[in-house]
């Protein structure tokens, strides 16, 4: 039987996999619960309070440019974030609070932004700093 595992408070899942019926149970730890059904930790999480697995909504997040001059002046601004959002760029992460990101950068490069929030798509834009 297919289960999913998933984090009581949050509801972001954890895991998932294939179990006899009476070994389900068992699947979760601490502070994870776990359902009798199938899912997509990438595209889908639990609603806890009817603990059913619900896709996630589409990201609206935008972006102004993808080219930009690596003078620590230039920026480029992601907006339309959902509140709250972690961006993550080259293993840094950020908690934006406000529905706005800027990003600006002193070396020419490619940068990968990627904009997560548990209950939305994951976005990601790449921006090439010269």
């Amino acid at each position: 039987m297919d289960f999913t595992v998933y984090d009581e408070i949050t509801g972001e899942i954890l895991r998932g996999g294939n179990a006899p019926p009476n070994m389900i149970a068992i699947q979760a730890g601490v502070g994870e619960k776990v359902i009798p059904e199938n899912s997509n930790d990438l595209t889908q999480y639990v609603h806890n309070g009817m603990k059913e697995v619900l896709n996630k909504a589409a990201n609206s997040a935008t972006i102004d440019k993808t080219e930009m001059n690596a003078d620590e002046v230039d920026f480029v601004r992601i907006s339309s974030l959902p509140i709250p959002s972690v961006v993550i760029i080259e293993d840094e992460r950020y908690v934006v609070t406000s529905g706005f990101f800027e990003f600006s950068v002193d070396e020419p490069g490619e940068y990968t932004i990627f904009c997560k929030n548990l209950y939305y798509l994951d976005k990601e834009f790449i921006i090439n700093a010269s």
